[in-house]
């Protein structure tokens, strides 16, 4: 079980500094990811018919809904169904199932991120259908892409525990919890790293070739 230091003083510039530490992290992780987007990209077009990205309507801070992005990992309609459906549903595609476990799916959530609209470190967006999120306070702060539910609940659906969770985190809010659930997270799904690290090897392995075909054209003088 996680321990939280209870009730921490909230630094008035903490969400200033969140902000800040958002942007920063996604202007330095996106060399390294974007080369496995483009992969995933192709992947999925080649998989199955239907867009890239999935796009859902998600209740953001204060109640406000917006559109939040992810890499499709399910077949044409499947949301349609309303439900939550785990790894193992005939909905997902191929490369769901590959990408679903590395969270390689909620990269495109950068862009939400930029927006505005989400953080690194928050309670999961919930679809509008879950007005009780409303009612029971969870949006009162930006949903995030990293949260407690994470560690415990990554497979699974259950409201009464994950509203737990989450108010848990939005009574314990700091830069401190932030930063522990981020590291934490990274290392408790490290293949993630791999991929990044792979990812990035490959993109500067490209450069390094098209700048040695171009030196290799350019006539001397």
């Amino acid at each position: 079980m996680l321990k939280i230091k209870k009730n921490p003083v909230i630094n008035r510039h903490y969400e200033t500094i969140k902000r800040l530490g958002d942007i920063f992290f996604v202007l330095f992780f996106t060399p390294f990811v974007f080369p496995i987007l483009v992969l995933a990209a192709i992947w999925i077009k080649l998989d199955s018919p239907g867009p890239v990205l999935y796009k859902q309507r998600r209740i953001g801070k204060d109640g406000k809904l917006f559109d939040m992005y992810k890499l499709r990992t399910m077949t044409l309609g499947a949301d349609q169904l309303g439900l939550e459906l785990g790894n193992n549903a005939p909905q997902v595609t191929k490369v769901g199932k590959i990408i679903r476990p590395f969270s390689l799916d909620e990269l495109p959530q950068f862009i939400n991120i930029l927006k505005g609209e989400m953080s690194f470190v928050g309670p999961r967006p919930q679809p509008e259908s879950y007005i009780e999120w409303i009612e029971k306070g969870i949006t009162s702060v930006k949903p995030g892409i990293i949260s407690l539910t994470m560690l415990k609940y990554r497979e699974e659906f259950i409201p009464e525990k994950i509203f737990l969770f989450e108010g848990e985190y939005i009574k314990n809010q700091s830069i401190e919890l932030d930063v522990y659930l981020f590291l934490t997270i990274l290392l408790k799904y490290r293949k993630i790293l791999y991929w990044i690290i792979a990812g990035f090897a490959g993109l500067t392995g490209i450069v390094i070739w098209i700048l040695g075909i171009n030196s290799y054209h350019t006539p001397s003088l």
